[in-house]
């Protein structure tokens, strides 16, 4: 059985530096196996950068390479794009990762959990609040607006043919909606959180207490993720660089 870790990075080279902390983490705590490859999903003029930023850490990278993304919404909504990866039929588990994220304990924690054909993430908001979908998106005369919703920075899910089909009409969808609404503040996640809400098809339960927003300790979490908003590179920065710093020199303080 082989896995995959992807992210992605468009649009803003600063957010390389982000990358950086990520995949030193994912080297340093992450424990990745052979089993594992690690996709990055950018732009060409970015792939003599990130991999002159990884060569410290012998990483093995594979790329996709998409061209002519112009806006931040695009290069968020390019995580739905995977299964367009030349070598996607290789891989039985996949695990996006967006670039705001310290791993700090074994990936496999998370890689090696029993899934079906869902969309499995972390457990955040309400349908009702527009960051992850509100009336612009969902009839409150047909769904209770108190549904739980989630997050789109971390999404586990087999390769399957209907996990597939699901992220297609997730694409349609953006692509037949996009234009008619404001841009989201969280950008492409109320696409995202409408389709597999009204399809059926997500679990923002098993990974509850392994990824953790806005971690001030360690809580035996696996992935530690610092939202603090698009495009906000240097406030991601410096509170990833102060948290992986103290992981690494002294971790005792992070114990709760």
């Amino acid at each position: 059985m082989r896995n995959l870790i992807y992210m992605c990075i468009f649009f803003n080279k600063n957010y390389i530096h982000l990358l950086k902390l990520l995949l030193e983490s994912l080297n340093e705590f992450g424990k990745r196996d052979d089993s594992t490859d690690i996709l990055i999903i950018t732009e060409s003029d970015f792939v003599p950068w990130i991999q002159e930023m990884s060569a410290d850490y012998r990483l093995s990278l594979k790329y996709m390479i998409i061209d002519g993304i112009e806006s931040i919404f695009y290069a968020a909504a390019s995580r739905m794009l995977i299964f367009q990866y030349s070598e996607i039929d290789l891989y039985d588990k996949i695990l996006y990762l967006d670039t705001d994220i310290i791993i700090s304990d074994k990936i496999n924690r998370i890689l090696t959990l029993p899934i079906e054909s869902k969309l499995y993430a972390l457990p955040e908001g309400i349908i009702g609040h527009p960051w992850w979908g509100g009336e612009e998106f969902f009839d409150f005369t047909e769904i209770d607006k108190n549904i739980s919703a989630f997050s789109t920075c971390c999404l586990l899910f087999p390769n399957t043919p209907e996990i597939k089909k699901l992220f297609q009409t997730i694409i349609f969808y953006i692509q037949e909606k996009s234009h008619k609404v404001r841009t989201p503040i969280t950008l492409e996640q109320p696409f995202v959180v409408y389709v597999a809400v009204t399809e059926k098809m997500y679990n923002n339960k098993l990974l509850s207490g392994l990824i953790v927003n806005h971690p001030e300790s360690d809580t035996g979490q696996v992935i530690s993720h610092f939202p603090i908003g698009p495009g906000d590179y240097s406030s991601k920065l410096k509170k990833m660089t102060e948290f992986y710093s103290i992981l690494r020199k002294h971790p005792e303080v992070l114990k709760n």
